[in-house]
């Protein structure tokens, strides 16, 4: 959360959501502030009910694969890659859910902007590929 103070000074808010209290306790003590909001929460379970939409979304997504996954986690992204029209084998981790969910919760740009993408060669390439192209448009 190194980026924070650099968020803090040109933003009207910031809401920042973080997996573990003990992290919370800590961002709160060092950034806290009244542009800030920090929730303990999973990601993807929070966004998915926030009708929010953010100018700009940073994060460090976990690489966790569908064997360590929770039966919920994996559920909620199968619906995420349903929705963006996906097939639902896509999901392979919850860095991908991550991501969608991302997508989704970002506003629509008004401006003119620079999307660059790394893509790794996996089955879903394709599908992958166009979605982000999509979202992003």
């Amino acid at each position: 959360m190194q980026f924070l103070p650099l968020l803090l000074s040109c933003s009207e808010h910031v809401e920042a959501v973080e997996l573990f209290q003990e992290k919370v306790r800590q961002i709160e003590q060092q950034y806290g502030c009244e542009k800030l909001t920090v929730e303990c929460e999973n990601y993807i379970q929070y966004a998915s009910v926030k009708e929010e939409r953010y100018s700009l979304i940073i994060g460090n997504p976990p690489y966790i694969n569908l064997k360590t996954m929770n039966r919920a986690d994996i559920e909620q992204a199968k619906k995420l890659c349903e929705e963006a029209g996906l097939s639902s084998s896509a999901m392979q981790n919850m860095w991908f859910a991550f991501v969608l969910r991302a997508c989704k919760n970002r506003q629509k740009p008004t401006g003119a902007g620079i999307w660059r993408f790394r893509f790794y060669r996996n089955r879903h390439l394709s599908q992958t590929a166009w979605y982000f192209v999509s979202t992003i448009q």
